[in-house]
């Protein structure tokens, strides 16, 4: 087994194309080919339909995926593991975006109830969260899902609770309670936008929007940004429009110092917790870990997701928390 064919397989079903995934691994096509083939041999089945478009997992890819992940999360962890480590220290992975806003929420009772146990909180993407997860590097996951795209999360793996909602808006800067940039600009004079980095989980998302309007806006990206605070400080000095959870924006909307562009835009999010379902060591940090899993009240299916009727200032647009 080479431990590049673990990443090969795991981009090549992250990325659903040969194509793509050979130009994120930053290798040839026919090189990603002979080494998902050489895994092949190795596994003993086809892990691709190689017929479907876009790319499909056979069932035997299906089942080779978390212990895909698993394994690869395993290598992670003997690399990363750090002996000096606080015990008492509990680790929570979390989606960009929702380390300054959403998660302190999440996480405040339980902040009061365990005062002197240390919190770490590190951003991750689906796939390193993941393995963080399972290799016991983080104990908990804050994720948020599109509940049109669902995060792919084994329930053989993992459990799962839906904590919290919020929405992804379209938002501009403001001056005297203006926009700085309005939609639809025009041809000579198109809204610059805050577009993500291609890594980035939100890369596509404004394209998806776009694809679902009958008259195109005049746009131009202006400038590309690795993450959602690098975007928002962006969007506050003035350079253009980006898409930002809410709840990290709530309070600049409630001054008016953000705007909603587009209400259309605007899309609901499920915050999901996740907690691998392997048995943990029991240690102070595992205690706490449990406790803060008992105490998120786990919200109904259906998500609640208000019309934003107004770019102005309006109604108060916080997400809900329930903790």
């Amino acid at each position: 087994m080479d431990l590049r064919w673990l990443d090969d397989f795991l981009t090549v079903l992250d990325c659903g194309s040969f194509t793509q995934a050979a130009q994120r691994r930053g290798v040839s096509q026919s090189g990603l080919s002979r080494r998902i083939q050489a895994l092949e041999q190795w596994v003993g089945a086809p892990l691709f339909d190689r017929l479907a478009q876009p790319l499909l997992p056979t069932a035997a890819g299906r089942r080779f995926a978390p212990l895909a992940i698993g394994l690869r999360s395993m290598f992670d962890g003997a690399r990363r593991h750090a002996p000096s480590r606080d015990p008492r220290s509990v680790a929570v992975a979390s989606s960009d975006g929702f380390e300054a806003g959403l998660l302190p929420l999440l996480l405040g009772r339980i902040r009061r109830q365990f005062p002197d146990t240390p919190l770490r909180v590190a951003s991750h993407d689906e796939r390193g969260a993941r393995a963080a997860l399972l290799s016991g590097q983080s104990l908990l996951w804050v994720a948020a899902q599109d509940p049109q795209a669902p995060i792919d999360l084994a329930p053989e793996l993992f459990h799962v609770k839906r904590v919290a909602r919020d929405r992804l808006m379209t938002v501009v800067g403001a001056r005297g309670g203006r926009p700085l940039f309005e939609l639809p600009g025009t041809r000579q004079r198109p809204v610059p936008v805050i577009d993500y980095a291609d890594a980035h989980p939100l890369a596509t998302f404004l394209s998806r929007r776009l694809a679902r309007e009958r008259t195109l806006p005049h746009l131009r990206v202006a400038c590309v940004a690795e993450s959602m605070h690098a975007l928002r400080a962006l969007v506050a000095q003035g350079l253009g429009l980006g898409m930002l959870y809410e709840s990290m924006v709530s309070d600049d909307l409630r001054a008016g110092e953000l705007l909603c562009a587009q209400p259309r835009w605007t899309a609901a999010v499920d915050v999901l917790m996740v907690r691998p379902r392997c048995a943990m060591r029991t240690s102070p940090a595992t205690a706490v870990a449990n406790a803060i899993w008992e105490q998120a009240t786990e919200l109904p299916e259906e998500p609640r997701n208000p019309p934003v009727t107004s770019a102005g200032r309006g109604a108060l647009l916080v997400s809900d928390v329930v903790v």
